[in-house]
């Protein structure tokens, strides 16, 4: 190289990590996170890293985002169908998550209640844990772009 500074991103020759990201919608970064239930990583996406490439166009993505990109889309505005035969999920992520943003709840009984009612819909331990993941996850960015909207007009 030339000796420019170029920003981490895609594993690409040349000015390629900076840019093909410009053609995207979105960029996110992989990174660990203990904090996280369950799935200990997520996506970073922030301009006050120098370092790496990102951006979120649609502006629903925090910058420690759940590593889930059906629901980071889905906050966005888009459709992400469910998997055949497993289009019932969407009623109770929709509920679960709605049940957690109100609050005053026990998110175990919630919990408990959620997976009881998942058991009477499949035998498949994935499917129930799909649906309690993409509820927390859906519920997590809700929470985030709630605080955004309200950090943002608070300037």
């Amino acid at each position: 190289m030339n000796g420019t500074f170029i920003r981490g991103g895609p594993r690409l020759p040349g000015r390629l990590p900076e840019d093909v990201p410009t053609a995207c919608d979105l960029v996110l970064r992989a990174a660990f996170d203990q904090s996280r239930r369950g799935w200990h990583a997520c996506y970073r996406c922030t301009i006050d890293d120098p370092q790496w490439v990102t951006k979120d166009r649609h502006g629903v993505t925090p910058d420690r985002a759940p590593m889930n990109l059906a629901e980071i889309l889905r906050a966005a505005g888009y459709h992400i169908a469910r998997a055949p035969g497993l289009e019932w999920q969407e009623e109770l992520v929709e509920a679960f998550t709605t049940a957690l943003l109100e609050g005053g709840n026990d998110e175990a009984a919630l919990m408990a209640e959620v997976i009881e009612i998942a058991r009477e819909k499949t035998t498949d331990d994935l499917h129930v844990r799909w649906v309690m993941r993409d509820a927390l996850d859906r519920a997590s960015l809700r929470r985030s772009r709630d605080s955004e909207m309200f950090r943002m007009y608070l300037a």
